[in-house]
């Protein structure tokens, strides 16, 4: 079962970084201009749902396994993170920390555990051929 929808718990724990993410990021439908205007021809998008085993340690990829959020190394390779005010990000762990210790987490996302993808709003851009 894929889930899809904008809105994640990433975004309850961590709005500012989700923010400034969507805020920093170009609309779907002007990288599709941009790239099809530089190409000469058009591009087609198409959403990507992120598969539940993606290895790559980019912002959302662990968005079943909440405990990586914790991991220092992981929050360091991520620009999010990374440029996050430091003392909003110490509580906003806190709280996630709590969370999932408690099995609050879990009581409240627990379903996204079992699901085989989720759409965290990534997409695929891809030149038509001539």
């Amino acid at each position: 079962m894929a889930l899809y929808g904008r809105h994640t718990w990433f975004e309850d724990y961590f709005p500012e970084i989700r923010r400034n993410d969507f805020r920093l990021l170009p609309a779907a439908y002007e990288l599709v201009r941009t790239i099809s205007a530089a190409a000469g021809r058009s591009a087609t998008i198409s959403r990507f749902p992120l598969p539940a085993d993606v290895i790559d340690r980019f912002m959302y990829a662990p968005w079943n396994r909440p405990e990586a959020y914790l991991d220092p190394t992981f929050r360091a390779n991520t620009s999010g993170f990374a440029s996050a005010d430091p003392d909003i990000l110490k509580q906003r762990l806190s709280t996630l920390r709590n969370d999932i210790e408690s099995g609050a987490w879990d009581a409240r996302y627990g379903n996204l555990r079992t699901a085989t993808a989720f759409d965290a709003g990534y997409y695929f851009v891809a030149l038509r051929t001539p």
